[in-house]
């Protein structure tokens, strides 16, 4: 199986064929909060081949999530507020 990394999701490189096959969220506070990162990559990827066709990708996806302390310690135990959000995605 073929595969390279995928480039960072605010990188102006990540457009078209690139949008489609993932994005990179490992950079600092940029993927796990509903105010940080995802939402902009889902609308970038509805935008260029509709809702039905993002949602197909998505549901076929294979997904792979890491977390690193820095991603849990930094926003839970410094910004008490976060806490509600990581309740709702666990």
């Amino acid at each position: 199986m073929e595969w390279e990394p995928n480039l960072p999701y605010l990188s102006p490189n990540l457009r078209g064929q690139k949008l489609l096959t993932g994005a990179n969220f490992v950079s600092t506070r940029v993927g796990i909060l509903n105010d940080n990162g995802i939402q902009f990559y889902q609308e970038k990827v509805k935008a260029l081949i509709g809702e039905e066709s993002m949602k197909k990708l998505i549901k076929e996806a294979l997904v792979l999530i890491t977390l690193d302390s820095n991603d849990f310690v930094n926003d839970h135990y410094l910004l008490p507020s976060t806490v509600y959000f990581y309740v709702m995605i666990v």
